[in-house]
């Protein structure tokens, strides 16, 4: 039982890294789950179990957190980014 806990951490870790690299793409749970090897039901669990927030949400919240760092660090416009 223990090692099926290291797995989902690992797994939700590897998740987040290649949201993290991706983050720029349309991503879909689906495409995420199948990078984890699981069906999108357990993923979507796993990932909200470790990060407490959904998938969905976490990629909203990434994109969200980019786009301010850009307007406050950079001449683009919004349009740009």
């Amino acid at each position: 039982m223990g090692g099926e806990k290291i797995v989902a951490v690992r797994r939700g870790s590897d998740a987040v890294f290649y949201i993290n690299q991706h983050i720029e793409e349309n991503l879909s749970i689906k495409d995420l789950a199948e990078k984890c090897h699981i069906c999108e039901k357990h993923f979507r669990f796993i990932f909200a179990k470790e990060m407490g927030i959904t998938p969905k949400q976490y990629i909203i919240k990434t994109k969200l957190e980019k786009a301010t760092f850009f307007l406050a660090n950079s001449p683009w416009t919004v349009t740009e980014i």
